[in-house]
């Protein structure tokens, strides 16, 4: 494995994969080169094996595969900066061995390790119709609880929306069609669109991992004059030096010389106004306006018939 530098500005790309009888595997090789091309780190690993030995030879599964790369551990994700997982479907999910390492990561979840990590995903299935849209939506949930990133595709490749033969691939990430014998291999599209799928993604994250390397470190001072003022519970904007409520605000000699009686001509303070009655005038300018007597009028608080 490459030793990561922390100042670096290479994105660091865990691809992980599991597979049975090689499909993913070939789809793999592809994502790692194109991961590759961009010059970001790559960590390939893949994901271990819970099936017997004597169960997978009655499977007619691919053995070798496992010796390829280690076994990924939950720790080794809280080194990369985004991963690219790689699964056949098991009835439109994925199989087993994955969700079996999902369980191992409980403590990343409790501790927040993956929050802000980016993911994508590629995949392979028996039929066009047989779940590879549906392999990653029921992963989802996984990376939201996570709080990990998805980068789909899109078509932002041809190839993904090629249709003059049969082949893998969706705005989700690259697949393959196996067959229901696992007898078919990937198609000339499937293996570009996977080595498209790992550029793509590391370029994305490479954006996002060049411009935290970039970003100036925030002092007290900016981060104080970031909070904006809050009034009621909701945001208030607020430019630094002037008041919130400037309609409202005077300034302290316009209050204080409101506040003096108005001297008269003869130097005596002139006498405080007074309604006909005699007694003091009220300072409301604004009367208070009956409140009418409508149909909502049991209802006065509400405003509703103002």
């Amino acid at each position: 494995m490459p030793v990561i530098d922390s100042t670096s500005t290479k994105p660091v790309i865990a691809v992980a994969f599991y597979s049975t009888y090689g499909h993913i595997d070939a789809l793999a090789a592809e994502v790692i080169k194109g991961v590759e091309s961009t010059g970001a780190i790559v960590k390939p690993y893949v994901i271990k094996e819970t099936l017997p030995h004597e169960v997978l030879q009655k499977m007619y599964a691919n053995t070798s595969l496992q010796a390829k790369y280690p076994a990924i551990t939950p720790n080794d994700l809280k080194e990369v900066d985004g991963l690219i997982l790689g699964a056949p479907t098991r009835y439109g999910r994925l199989p087993s061995q994955v969700d079996n390492f999902f369980d191992q990561t409980g403590q990343l979840w409790a501790t927040g390790g993956l929050v802000g990590k980016f993911v994508t995903m590629f995949t392979s299935a028996a039929g066009q119709h047989s779940g590879h849209e549906s392999t990653y939506t029921t992963t989802f949930p996984f990376f939201a609880h996570h709080g990990m990133a998805y980068v789909p595709i899109a078509y932002s490749n041809p190839l993904v929306g090629a249709v003059d033969a049969m082949q893998g691939s969706s705005p989700y990430g690259a697949s393959t069609v196996a067959g229901s014998d696992g007898s078919l291999k990937p198609t000339a599209n499937d293996l570009a669109v996977a080595e498209y799928q790992g550029k793509y993604f590391a370029n994305f994250v490479g954006t996002f991992v060049k411009g935290k390397q970039a970003a100036p470190a925030a002092t007290t001072t900016d981060a104080a004059k970031s909070v904006p003022e809050t009034s009621n519970g909701y945001s208030v904007d607020k430019v630094a030096g002037e008041p919130t409520d400037k309609a409202t605000s005077t300034s302290a000699p316009a209050q204080a010389n409101a506040e003096k009686p108005t001297p008269a001509v003869d130097g005596t303070p002139a006498p405080a106004k007074t309604a006909e009655n005699g007694s003091p005038a009220k300072t409301s300018t604004a009367e208070k306006k009956p409140k009418k007597k409508g149909f909502f009028s049991c209802c006065d608080d509400s405003g509703i018939d103002k």
